[in-house]
């Protein structure tokens, strides 16, 4: 489980703000972030990462503490063992396929990875030896998703995973996290703009609005809320 309770000093389109998130994630659900452009939902996974600081804040997995702002606790990226998804490619131009995945799993763990498995689960058979270059912007998403399954981390962050994917894509890869998420009882936070990734992906939803919230909410209050916000327009 992951608990967060932090406030982080942001710019919005409407000058400085602050982000303020109080949650409780669980590892037996697939959560959604959701949220206006620019309402800080990347900040957070930044912050979860490791990869920003707040100014005021706690993180909590399970019993290890991994921020306290109070304390000075605030371990390192490398210490939180998150696996992370950037919305941009983040494979290494002159690493191949196999190498990209192999490189963010452990070295006494490589073994354990069946690189060809995993490319199949994401429809990327025969990729193994292709390099970033060789690749289309739905085949790069592909192969960093795979990579960060690869690591069977505690958290995987996936921020905007879909975006450049058909979808018949989505679909099978939808089915292949849930299974995959299953399997290894990992935690999956994903940051989209699409309400279909979080309809067909998601147990639950946390809302930021205003730069707020308190909580997440179940997928089905989440979708009863969407379908009034949607009548009212």
């Amino acid at each position: 489980m992951l608990d967060i309770h932090i406030k982080k000093q942001i710019k919005s389109v409407r000058g400085e703000t602050a982000l303020e998130v109080q949650a409780h994630f669980k590892n037996e659900a697939i959560t959604g972030i959701y949220g206006n452009s620019g309402e800080g939902k990347s900040t957070l996974f930044n912050i979860i990462a490791g990869l920003s600081s707040p100014e005021y804040g706690t993180l909590h997995y399970n019993d290890l503490v991994w921020l306290d702002s109070v304390k000075e606790i605030n371990l390192p990226t490398q210490k939180r063992n998150t696996g992370y998804i950037f919305q941009t490619n983040s494979l290494f131009p002159h690493f191949t396929v196999k190498e990209n995945i192999l490189f963010a799993v452990k070295n006494e763990n490589q073994h354990e990875v069946a690189v060809s498995e995993l490319l199949s689960q994401v429809d990327m058979e025969g990729m193994e030896n292709r390099y970033p270059h060789q690749l289309s912007g739905g085949q790069v998403q592909r192969i960093a998703i795979a990579r960060a399954l690869a690591q069977k981390a505690q958290i995987i962050l996936m921020d905007e995973p879909f975006s450049a994917l058909d979808l018949e894509i989505k679909q099978k890869l939808y089915s292949f996290i849930k299974v995959f998420k299953k399997k290894y009882n990992l935690m999956i936070l994903i940051v989209t703009h699409d309400i279909n990734d979080i309809f067909y992906l998601c147990d639950e939803v946390l809302w930021i609005k205003n730069h707020k919230t308190t909580g997440t909410i179940p997928i089905d209050e989440f979708k009863k809320e969407i379908e009034l916000k949607l009548r009212n327009l």
